[in-house]
């Protein structure tokens, strides 16, 4: 959905993790965060032939995304592949098939995470909701096979913090879980601006991945103040 080099640049945020991102100001006073040079190079050096984002100037057509994919499980051994998001891809559909194709691309997918023993996540987008509502089984725009043939679906919204006297930031919500039957499970979790990272606790907030294996003092909780306020959710 989003260009390559957006993608990236987000994607090394929340890898960074907050021992390495900065903050600064700009004239008008307005914070803004930066990756330090270092843990970007870091980062590019651990993550050569791991990590691949598909660019921008291909085809999105369904079969040639399928394509890719193959190539990347088969050369460089890709485990987890993400499809973000579906409304983005060709499906070479028009109004009267275009249900038709959404099971279609759902089954491809299926098939292909089965073939390779990989997990494929692709993102779909719901309708257009009230403020604080739960995403639900009919909720997510298209075919309602998107769900009905998905192994787990998985929700996620903003919190109404008002309305629900949460502090939390979004609702992560397991729709269905065919594999292990916890549907209706509910997690709720903080967002962290600077990182981009979601997070229950301190541990989760303050992980270091497998790039970076230096020795930090632990970083300062940020809602501590106000989970003491609004407890437990």
């Amino acid at each position: 959905e989003m260009p390559g080099w957006m993608e990236k640049s987000w994607l090394n945020y929340i890898m960074a993790g907050g021992h390495h991102v900065k903050t600064y100001e700009d004239n008008s006073g307005a914070k803004y965060y930066k990756v330090t040079i270092a843990a970007k190079n870091k980062i590019n050096e651990y993550y050569n032939n791991k990590w691949f984002l598909y660019r921008d100037d291909w085809s999105n057509k369904l079969d040639d995304l399928i394509m890719s994919m193959e190539d990347s499980v088969r050369k460089y051994g890709t485990k987890l592949l993400i499809l973000d998001n579906l409304m983005t891809i060709d499906l070479d559909s028009n109004e009267n098939s275009e249900l038709l194709k959404q099971t279609e691309c759902i089954n491809k997918l299926i098939r292909f995470a089965m073939k390779y023993s990989v997990a494929v996540v692709l993102v779909a987008h719901p309708r257009k909701m009230p403020k604080g509502e739960e995403v639900g089984i009919y909720d997510i725009s298209g075919t309602s096979n998107i769900i009905n043939l998905a192994h787990r679906t998985i929700g996620l919204r903003r919190i109404d913090k008002e309305k629900e006297k949460s502090n939390h930031d979004v609702c992560l919500t397991l729709i269905k879980d065919r594999m292990r039957g916890k549907a209706g499970k509910r997690i709720n979790m903080y967002y962290d601006i600077p990182t981009r990272r979601f997070y229950t606790n301190e541990a989760e907030y303050d992980y270091q991945y497998s790039w970076d294996d230096g020795k930090y003092p632990a970083l300062p909780y940020p809602h501590l103040e106000e989970r003491e306020v609004y407890g437990e959710c």
